[in-house]
Parts: structure tokens; sequence; C-alpha cells
């Protein structure tokens, strides 16, 4: 039976849906709500990938510590920035949203590989 700390770190990132809630005004919500858990999902994907290398630390070994920390903050960083967007931006349209999330989403994906893989 895993402990309660591991249970935390391991489902941290979900703390993103309630702010989500809070912070986004209701008609961006939908996609808000979709690109957290996106992110939630890609980040656990990510570091089943460099787990399965057996490289728990990285490829380089540069940064001590196991890659999920590494992703955790990578991706919490850009959930508050896009949180932020999106609370500073209430008037803006559908197209410009959907683009916004998707370029915010690759940005987040790219940086945290290479974070991951440093």
């Amino acid at each position: 039976m895993a402990s309660m700390s591991e249970f935390i770190v391991n489902w941290i990132d979900l703390v993103w849906l309630p702010v989500t809630w809070l912070v986004v005004i209701p008609r961006h919500r939908k996609i808000a709500f979709a690109f957290m858990l996106l992110c939630a999902i890609t980040m656990r994907l990510q570091i089943d990938l460099i787990h399965s290398t057996g490289f728990t630390t990285g490829f380089t070994k540069v940064f001590e510590g196991d890659v999920k920390l590494r992703a955790t903050i990578v991706y919490a960083v850009f959930c508050a920035a896009y949180l932020m967007l999106l609370h500073f931006s209430p008037r803006s349209q559908w197209p410009v949203l959907l683009s916004a999330t998707i370029g915010v989403y690759v940005f987040a994906f790219c940086a945290s590989m290479i974070i991951m893989a440093i």
C-alpha cells in the first residue's frame, strides 16, 4: 500500500482542476479543463517513457532526483501561466483561445521533455 506522500506526489497536478473552476470564466471552462487533463495525461506518459528507458534521473544526469518532480514543476509553471492568460483575457474569442491553448500545450510538452531529458 502506498503511503500518503506518494499518493500526493502522484496526484498533485489534479489540484489545477478546482483552481481552473475558480479562475476561468464559465464560457472558457471546457477548454481549460481539457487543457489541464491533457497536461496531466501527457506528463504521466512522458514520465513513463523516461522511466522505461531505465534513466530515472534523465539521460545526462545533470540534475539529481527523479524526472517526476521536474515534470511536475514544469507543467505547474505552464498551467499557472495558462490560467493567468485566461484570467486576464476573458473576452477572447474561441479561435484565439484554442490557438493559445494549443501553443501553450506544445511549448509545455517540449520544455518538459527537454528538462526531463537533461
